[in-house]
């Protein structure tokens, strides 16, 4: 995306936030390092279809935003399978996250393909503050650009439901920044069944389209983090929410490995959403867990890129 660009997307975003009363936006922490900022600046712009403005709701952050789990949709999970636990985690923090022992995948038929009906995906659960917590990814298929507005005002309803002061997607900026075969992902996380007012929207390619993209070697992976931000002014809705890190797995990626400074590691589950040619893994963020590092291998074993970035 050139510099022209970004001012554009930049002061479309500002239009939209208006009206919209949020925190300081941390673009040093979530848009930090050179090729990675480009990388999700491209998210940034993506999400834009689906109404993406940086949301700040009370004390939570996130590129992209707040969420509802309305209307009917397909749902997927993933069989979950044991998983690890971070010992000593911090009050506040996701202590465990079940994940399933497998690649998982869901899949649905190109002819179920409606982008008017999204597929819901279990990205990975655990527990926060004693509250049972949920990630999850809504595929909404590609559209046609005749379908694109009507897509987005859905993907609206179903996130104003956690928040109801979120601005309504125009015609005319849905057309700007809508990207032809390409599916949007809404990320979003449930504690104790409710949706919580954060939630990230990324353009992935649609099956048959432009091939996946494979992990890259400096490290930087695509996604968001969804949690608690500001703890001088947290919203009661974020009080026991973990912070939960969301990201794409490159198409030549087999195995994720996460180390915290303690020592203990975890394999977070690599998922399917729906027929989408893109997998997903949910990696709970411990306030303690800087220091630590997200390893990325492939099928033969190579080690394929090494990260810490997300868990700062």
């Amino acid at each position: 995306m050139s510099g022209q660009d970004e001012n554009v997307v930049a002061r479309s975003l500002a239009g939209l936030a208006e009206g919209v009363e949020i925190g300081p936006v941390p673009y040093d922490r979530v848009l930090a390092g050179g090729r990675r900022r480009r990388l999700r600046r491209r998210s940034a712009a993506a999400g834009a279809l689906a109404l993406a403005v940086v949301a700040m709701a009370g004390g939570g952050v996130v590129l992209g935003e707040g969420g509802g789990g309305a209307g009917a949709a397909k749902v997927m999970t993933a069989a979950a399978g044991p998983g690890a636990s971070g010992a000593g985690a911090s009050p506040g923090t996701a202590a465990s996250v079940a994940v399933p022992s497998a690649r998982p995948t869901a899949t649905v038929s190109a002819a179920a393909r409606d982008p008017f009906t999204p597929v819901r995906v279990k990205l990975a659960e655990g527990t926060s503050n004693g509250k049972a917590w949920t990630a999850w990814a809504a595929l909404w298929p590609a559209t046609g650009k005749d379908q694109a507005y009507q897509q987005a005002r859905l993907i609206w309803q179903d996130q104003r439901t956690a928040r109801p002061d979120l601005p309504e997607p125009t015609e005319d900026f849905v057309r700007q920044y809508r990207h032809e075969g390409q599916d949007t992902v809404d990320l979003y996380v449930t504690l104790d069944g409710k949706r919580l007012p954060v939630d990230a929207t990324h353009e992935t390619p649609a099956p048959g389209g432009e091939p996946p993209r494979a992990t890259d070697p400096y490290g930087n992976l695509t996604g968001s983090a969804l949690g608690p931000r500001a703890k001088d002014a947290p919203d009661p809705a974020m009080k026991d929410a973990p912070t939960v890190v969301l990201l794409q797995v490159g198409s030549d990626a087999a195995k994720l490995v996460v180390t915290l400074p303690d020592g203990t590691t975890t394999e977070p589950a690599l998922v399917t959403v729906g027929d989408s040619p893109v997998r997903w893994v949910a990696i709970p963020r411990a306030a303690a867990s800087a220091g630590g590092n997200i390893k990325v291998y492939g099928a033969d074993g190579a080690l394929l890129a090494t990260t810490t970035d997300w868990l700062r």
